[in-house]
């Protein structure tokens, strides 16, 4: 059963308010030990003791940050990283603490023992409610997926961006993904139901948008599971995909052909990895449009990476060089078919090619003019 927000939120307080007095209390017994200690009369262990109170009473402080992370993910605003980078800041104070006790001479035996114990326990109880605030701001990232970025790109459309308010859509979103039993498909909606309304247009605009933004969240999932990747870091490579789907200028590629084109090609190869623009590019297009097998694609994909060259060059040469036999012999040979034994050429004879697909293309050719002379 979920917890509470309410219930959540006091927990969040009740915590931070132990850790302020517990922190505080530690370095009211540390100043009051150092002042009963007759050694305690130098200028150097008197600045120790005072950067030592001064650093337990920050940590003290930054227990309000439990709190005010609790509000902002209540409203969806707060990443894990900024969270781990609390952290990491805690960490290191804690580390100083920990060093001023050792080299602090008014304090030893079981009081620096009990000190140290304490230190490191309350430390520790902050840093699991930290944690705790990460794990639930990934979840709610995970929610998100790549929906919130689409909506932000559409702010940036001419005249589409005036029309829809993105903001209060990704704010809606935002929200939703923090309550605690809510879906991807809830947060969606909630993001839809902001920016539609009763005119056709805006009906029509929303049920593409919800199209586009499912359609990507499927994309990322292929991509999560096919690179062994995080969501988060799956939908980041499908904008890099994206990028270079653009980059292309090709029509016929879009995101979802080089997303599909990447899990397969890896399939293939056996490797999973974001293969470059020209490798992912040629694989799409010779898979989808010239109809190769993914097989045959794959090893002449193979081939380039292994020459150094560029992808589309080398399908282009190979090609090249097969209808020039064929024009010397007056014969029309089915290119589809060469490409396709080339491809698919391994072992040793791929070795005493060298891996060059342009001479595995010849002489495939060469074999197929052979046989109809």
């Amino acid at each position: 059963m979920a917890q509470d927000p309410e219930d959540l939120n006091k927990e969040v307080r009740i915590t931070a308010a132990v850790l302020k007095d517990a922190f505080r209390g530690i370095g009211d017994q540390i100043e009051d030990i150092f002042n009963r200690a007759t050694s305690a009369n130098d200028s150097f262990q008197e600045s120790l003791q005072k950067d030592l109170t001064a650093t337990l009473n920050s940590l003290g402080k930054n227990s309000k940050t439990l709190i005010d992370n609790q509000e902002k993910l209540n409203r969806g605003l707060l990443s894990s990283k900024k969270i781990k980078d609390q952290i990491y800041n805690n960490a290191s104070k804690m580390e100083g603490a920990l060093f001023a006790l050792e080299n602090q001479r008014a304090i030893v035996g079981d009081d620096r023992a009990k000190l140290e114990k304490d230190i490191k326990e309350y430390y520790e109880l902050q840093k699991q409610a930290l944690l705790i605030q990460a794990d639930r701001a990934d979840e709610i990232n995970v929610k998100l997926g790549i929906t919130s970025k689409l909506f932000k790109g559409i702010s940036k459309i001419p005249l589409l961006g005036d029309i829809l308010d993105t903001d209060a859509a990704i704010s809606s979103m935002q929200q939703t993904a923090a309550k605690e039993g809510s879906t991807k498909f809830d947060v969606l909606k909630s993001g839809l139901s902001e920016i539609a309304s009763a005119e056709v247009l805006m009906a029509s605009a929303a049920a593409y948008l919800g199209e586009q933004i499912l359609k990507a969240d499927e994309n990322t999932t292929k991509l999560a599971k096919s690179l062994n990747q995080t969501k988060t870091e799956a939908a980041g490579t499908q904008m890099e995909l994206s990028a270079m789907a653009m980059a292309s200028g090709n029509a016929y590629l879009n995101t979802s052909k080089l997303v599909e084109a990447t899990v397969k090609l890896g399939q293939q190869l056996g490797i999973a990895k974001v293969f470059s623009a020209d490798v992912t590019t040629e694989f799409a297009l010779l898979t989808g449009r010239m109809g190769l097998a993914e097989e045959s694609a794959a090893g002449l994909a193979k081939m380039s990476v292994m020459l150094g060259k560029n992808s589309h060059n080398v399908t282009t040469e190979a090609l090249g060089t097969a209808q020039a036999l064929q024009s010397q012999a007056g014969i029309q040979l089915d290119n589809k078919k060469i490409l396709g034994e080339s491809g698919k050429v391994s072992g040793q004879l791929l070795a005493n090619f060298k891996g060059n697909p342009t001479a595995i293309a010849t002489a495939v050719t060469q074999a197929k003019l052979l046989g109809t002379t």
